[in-house]
């Protein structure tokens, strides 16, 4: 599902620098939550993004290298009882049984 785009703390490097526009973008409804099934292509000069709107018409979005700032499978976890996304193979987010899906985030 696609959840939206949004620019990343330009005073935090990497994951920490992605931290906050996920906890915006992604809702507490978690496994749950609505969004637009989307498919993604990955290119050798960027990402594809595509989708179906409402009306049926096909909208593509492409994210050029130059414009990425960090790629990572992350995982919405609680550590101490703050949301944070982790890589996914961090032990947070291996649980057994996880609540919260896997994310693509770019």
């Amino acid at each position: 599902l696609y959840l939206g785009s949004a620019v990343p703390q330009q005073s935090k490097d990497g994951l920490q620098g992605i931290q906050e526009p996920l906890r915006e973008l992604y809702p507490e409804k978690g496994a749950t939550t609505g969004g637009i099934d989307s498919w993604l292509s990955v290119w050798s000069n960027g990402i594809l993004l595509e989708n179906v709107d409402e009306s049926g018409s096909r909208v593509s979005r492409f994210f050029p290298i130059s414009s990425l700032h960090y790629c990572a499978a992350v995982r919405r976890v609680s550590v101490e009882g703050a949301p944070r996304f982790l890589p996914l193979d961090s032990p947070f987010a291996r649980a057994p049984a996880p609540r919260r899906p896997p994310l693509f985030a770019a």
